[in-house]
């Protein structure tokens, strides 16, 4: 059989005899690792990704087209360089780098991302599978690389990173402000019906979060019998003409009083324009009202006598006018004051003066209809209407 081999001549002079002396190496080994490493340049050099070849000592040796794009170094100015001394720079990562190294020399492959630097000083992010190629007993012989730019998809981790980061502080944010806010939560899917209700909510209406449903039917359930036609047309407008959802409503409590709430919402829609989901809060304004309340009857009602006071008095008049004007029927007007009532302060003093007007008022009011009007013009003076 017929092999290559590589044959040294040397030639020693003996007493005017020649001799040669010949050093015959068989080369089939290298031979083929020589065309084993042709045939794996020629598809390394059609690889979309960048590879490299280095020596045991990791001196690049060849490098494909590939590579040359990635890092704008030509192999003829990095070859017999180790890849550190050129792509590396003040921002790689130097502990990584040395965990490289370590497992390369144990023999072993290597996957890593690492950030590398371009030629132009551009900055890349590539990553590295690298695997020594060993010879028959063992020892390697060389290391074959092959580089990936995944610079977008690190931005692009990096990005959705800071957006997860910015999502969980924001939520963080939302439960402490929940937490610490007076208003109860609901939020409504449209397409299930099903309501959540937060614990702040239950907390509001005596119910524990356990006990309340999470049915649409429930809450309604719970609306005063005077307000559920107010609150589905305010909550109709919203859904279908997109009004605002801002209203006052009572809401029967565990106790079985109602209580006043301000309802505040808003909507989502699809992109058909269909209503999918529907969120809000309520706050307890049964104080407000109360408050509201003694305001009003404070402006429209006599202090001493409770009766309707000079400026309600021209109110109804005014409306009963126009109701006479309506239907030709005639109103009646009646002024009367209490003679003598100045030496009633006088000789009994101001406390039985008061209590004679109180008992004055009481006395007219049982002489009229509940339609009609007592007012206390001031003084002694009163009117009917």
């Amino acid at each position: 059989s017929l092999y290559p081999v590589q044959v040294h001549l040397q030639l020693f002079g003996n007493e005017g005899s020649p001799v040669f002396v010949a050093n015959i190496l068989d080369t089939s080994e290298k031979r083929k690792t020589q065309e084993e490493q042709r045939k794996l340049a020629l598809v390394a050099e059609k690889a979309s990704n960048a590879v490299a070849i280095a020596d045991a000592e990791g001196r690049v040796e060849w490098v494909n087209e590939a590579y040359v794009q990635l890092t704008g170094y030509t192999l003829e100015e990095i070859r017999g360089k180790t890849p550190g001394s050129f792509l590396h720079g003040p921002d790689t990562d130097r502990a990584l780098v040395a965990r490289v190294k370590e497992k390369l020399m144990a023999g072993e492959g290597v996957h890593a991302e690492l950030l590398n630097y371009h030629k132009s000083g551009r900055k890349y992010w590539a990553e590295l599978r690298i695997q020594p190629v060993c010879r028959p007993n063992g020892t390697i012989e060389k290391y074959v690389a092959i580089h990936s730019d995944v610079t977008a998809r690190k931005h692009a981790d990096e990005f959705i990173n800071d957006l997860n980061l910015q999502l969980e502080t924001e939520k963080e944010r939302y439960e402490l402000a929940v937490r610490g806010s007076a208003d109860g939560l609901w939020d409504w899917d449209i397409r299930t019906n099903k309501v959540y209700y937060s614990p702040r909510f239950c907390e509001l209406l005596g119910y524990s979060f356990e006990e309340l449903q999470d049915k649409l039917e429930w809450f309604k359930s719970i609306v005063h019998p005077e307000d559920k036609k107010t609150a589905a047309k305010v909550v109709a407008n919203h859904l279908y003409r997109r009004g605002p959802y801002d209203l006052q409503y009572r809401l029967k409590h565990k106790d079985g009083s109602y209580r006043w709430f301000r309802a505040k919402g808003q909507a989502l829609w699809d992109e058909c324009g269909n209503p999918m989901r529907m969120a809000g809060s309520i706050s307890d304004i049964s104080e407000l009202k109360r408050s509201e309340d003694s305001i009003r009857r404070l402006a429209e009602t006599d202090a001493l006598t409770t009766l309707p006071n000079r400026m309600v008095l021209r109110k109804r008049l005014e409306v009963a006018l126009d109701d006479a004007g309506r239907t030709g029927l005639g109103v009646g007007v009646m002024v009367l004051d209490l003679n003598h009532f100045k030496g009633i302060n006088d000789t009994l003093g101001h406390p039985i003066g008061d209590a004679l007007l109180c008992e004055v008022a009481s006395r007219i009011v049982k002489c009229v209809r509940e339609t009609d009007t007592v007012a206390r013009l001031g003084g002694d003076e009163f009117a009917v209407v």
